[in-house]
């Protein structure tokens, strides 16, 4: 009986070492995890701490870098007070004018204030500027252009006169018609024009002189007179008449009335000395004139 006792307590004694061994080993395999996992994280703080340091400074200099081109851009967009002041040639200044006149800003854009910064351009004034490069038919006929043109293409045109581009979401909520022109995007990358080029759109109710015309430095001044021509509808039967208008908002006190056929072009010439005179400033870049500034002068 005895015997038998001391058989059970050593049994007992036995399991309960091993139990005690399995979970000392257990607690060790948890502390050895909590290190593993405690080192881990510290790790991971010291790198995110060393790398959001090492964003910031490249932030820092992306910021500092930007700042110094946009003091430069500043720096190279100034005037230099110094450079001399030439006369330009007639023929010049006209042919700067004729490239202003490709870029299809509305009356209404140009002259409703006393001045315009290129940087008002609206999205349809510039799709309508593209549009006008790729058409081939005049709307005095019956045939209309229709084609399709990536939004890369409508950009190289807008830059050939004037130093700005779109995107296309910009032309989606433009959605309409531009000029004759009516048009669609039909994916992120394409639009499709229909419509006919408007010759003589600019001209078509102002009329102009240029007075004199300076370079200085990158710039170009043209000092324009203008008159704002309107048909008067109520005209006696063959007889038209139209009026001229110093300023443009001008509708119900016309400057002078002139009479002339139905073909706006045959009106005669306003006399120049009541109107008013514009300033246009122009800017060179890579070997173009490009149109930056309109103001009223008096």
């Amino acid at each position: 009986m005895e015997e038998n006792k001391e058989q059970v307590e050593q049994t007992y004694n036995e399991q309960s070492k091993k139990k005690k061994k399995g979970l000392l080993i257990v607690i060790i395999v948890i502390l050895v995890l909590c290190a593993c996992l405690g080192g881990f994280l510290i790790g991971k703080v010291v790198y995110d701490k060393k790398e959001d340091k090492k964003n910031n400074n490249l932030n820092q200099e992306d910021k500092e870098e930007k700042e110094k081109q946009e003091k430069q851009e500043i720096v190279e967009e100034q005037e230099d007070p110094n450079a001399p002041v030439e006369e330009v040639r007639t023929e010049d200044a006209n042919r700067i004018m004729n490239q202003f006149e490709k870029i299809r800003i509305s009356d209404e854009s140009l002259f409703k204030k006393d001045n315009f910064e290129i940087s008002e351009i609206s999205t349809k004034e510039m799709l309508h500027t593209a549009f006008e490069q790729l058409s081939f038919n005049t709307c005095y006929g019956s045939v209309h252009d229709e084609f399709i043109v990536t939004i890369n293409g409508i950009n190289e045109k807008i830059n050939k006169y004037v130093k700005k581009s779109i995107t296309i979401d910009q032309i989606k909520e433009a959605k309409g018609f531009v000029g004759q022109y009516s048009y669609e995007v039909i994916d992120n990358n394409k639009i499709e024009v229909s419509g006919c080029y408007e010759d003589n759109y600019n001209n078509k109710y102002t009329r102009t002189t240029i007075e004199k015309a300076e370079k200085k430095g990158n710039y170009v001044y043209i000092y324009q007179k203008i008159a704002f021509l309107r048909p008067n509808d109520t005209a006696e039967l063959g007889k038209q008449e139209y009026h001229y208008y110093k300023n443009y908002n001008d509708k119900n006190k016309p400057t002078e009335i002139v009479y002339g056929g139905f073909d706006m072009n045959s009106v005669q010439d306003p006399k120049w000395n009541l109107y008013n005179t514009y300033k246009y400033t122009f800017k060179l870049i890579d070997g173009t004139y490009y149109f930056q500034s309109l103001e009223l002068v008096k």
